[in-house]
């Protein structure tokens, strides 16, 4: 009986020392803390980049679990003559992944770029830094498969971190999923 209990008990704590392990690893000075870099892009700051943004090709297996990202930059309200009015508001917005949303907690909009960081959720969240390309024919994703289509694309860097620190990266493309 004193042997079962020493097994089930030596999984879960085998599983603990493992997550310790890795913390401390990623919390050593080779990893260090995740600084993004500046990309430049195409497409103005006044440009209205409202809107449903998936991905315009296949993810890095690090990053596959990323369905979309949701931002909203202005406020739209329809007038008694049926016309709409666009009021700019402080960007905000959302990433969403196969098991949880994370929302933007910075998102910034300057000089033709894109860059956010996440909330974090279980010691986990993500920075993308990226450029906005003017619009063009680009890959958007439909309900099965991808079409060519005039909208604007959204290429850079997305990092998952753990803790503050970097535990994956790699360059995506996102795609505005209804066009401009």
């Amino acid at each position: 009986m004193r042997q079962k209990l020493f097994v089930l008990a030596a999984l879960p704590v085998s599983f603990i020392i493992g997550i310790s392990a890795q913390i401390v690893w990623l919390s050593s000075p080779v990893s260090g803390r995740y600084k993004p870099e500046i990309l430049q892009g195409t497409v103005s700051s006044d440009y209205d980049l409202t809107g449903v943004y998936y991905g315009a090709h296949e993810f890095p297996l690090a990053f596959d679990n990323v369905r979309r990202i949701d931002l909203t930059t202005a406020d739209y309200r329809v007038n008694p003559d049926s016309s709409v009015t666009r009021t700019p508001t402080a960007a905000w917005g959302y990433l969403v992944t196969d098991l949880d949303v994370y929302k933007l907690s910075s998102v910034d909009l300057e000089g033709g770029r894109l860059s956010f960081t996440t909330e974090t959720h279980l010691g986990m969240s993500y920075q993308f830094t990226s450029r906005v390309l003017a619009v063009g024919d680009y890959p958007i994703k439909g309900y099965s498969q991808y079409y060519v289509g005039r909208t604007i694309m959204v290429e850079g860097r997305i990092v998952r971190m753990l803790f503050g620190f970097k535990i994956a990266e790699g360059e995506v493309r996102f795609t505005k999923g209804f066009g401009c």
